[in-house]
């Protein structure tokens, strides 16, 4: 699968990850197709922010 897209993660105002997303709105998912850590850092510690706010824009995203 090839992404389309890739939605570039900060976090500060480092660059940290690229994610490639898809709404599945039938299933009122939102989908992670595709995920590139980019740069050094607590990979760790990143993905569990970047996870907190995958679910925030999730819930923002699938509100209608």
């Amino acid at each position: 699968m090839t992404p389309c897209f890739a939605l570039p993660v900060l976090i500060g105002d480092e660059i940290v990850a690229a994610v490639d997303l898809k709404t599945d709105r039938e299933q009122h998912k939102l989908l992670v197709r595709q995920w590139t850590w980019v740069g050094d850092g607590s990979r760790r510690l990143y993905k569990k922010r970047i996870e907190e706010a995958l679910h925030r824009f999730e819930r923002f995203q699938l509100a209608c």
